[in-house]
């Protein structure tokens, strides 16, 4: 049986961080969750840590979704180190819904929207790798910049006859016997 009410979450107010504190911060990309369930007010949840848990079990989850199709511990939204995010079902028994059909794990783009029970989550942040315009910046751990290949000229011989592909000879030509 279905149980109703506002989505809640443990998180440390917003006044004690500084951005760019570590490289793959959440927070240096804005990132949020704008959280809507059935019957009840859009909340937004700002994305201030590398790991944030969503789930049915309070004690053990950052955002707690009173629903029964919720695991326990059912998903999980992280960050690396170039700042991508993503999030990975904890193999839950319902999984996540992403464009209609169940997924395991699912790399986030700002405006990208999935379900987890009966709660719509709409992922938001400030990409700028994603931009119009940017680009990327060079790598520093390939070595293929630092040396040229040199192409060597092709020798290339072309022939009046094509080859007949049953005796590797020139193909006849002329006329069918009269």
């Amino acid at each position: 049986m279905a149980r109703g009410g506002a989505p809640t979450g443990k998180w440390q107010a917003a006044g004690h961080l500084t951005k760019g504190d570590e490289p793959g911060d959440p927070r240096q990309a804005g990132a949020k969750l704008i959280v809507k369930r059935p019957g009840l007010p859009e909340v937004e949840i700002l994305l201030e840590k590398p790991e944030f848990y969503i789930g049915r079990q309070t004690a053990d989850v950052d955002l707690t979704l009173d629903d029964d199709l919720v695991s326990r511990k059912h998903a999980r939204i992280s960050v690396d180190a170039r700042g991508y995010f993503r999030v990975d079902d904890l193999e839950s028994r319902n999984g996540i819904t992403y464009a209609g059909r169940t997924v395991r794990r699912l790399n986030l783009h700002d405006g990208d929207s999935f379900l987890i029970g009966k709660t719509e989550l709409v992922f938001h942040g400030n990409l700028d790798r994603f931009k119009k315009g940017a680009e990327p910046l060079p790598r520093k751990d390939s070595v293929a910049s630092d040396f040229s290949v040199p192409i060597p000229e092709a020798e290339v011989s072309v022939s009046e006859e094509p080859a007949s592909p049953l005796t590797g000879g020139a193909a006849a030509r002329g006329t069918p016997d009269e």
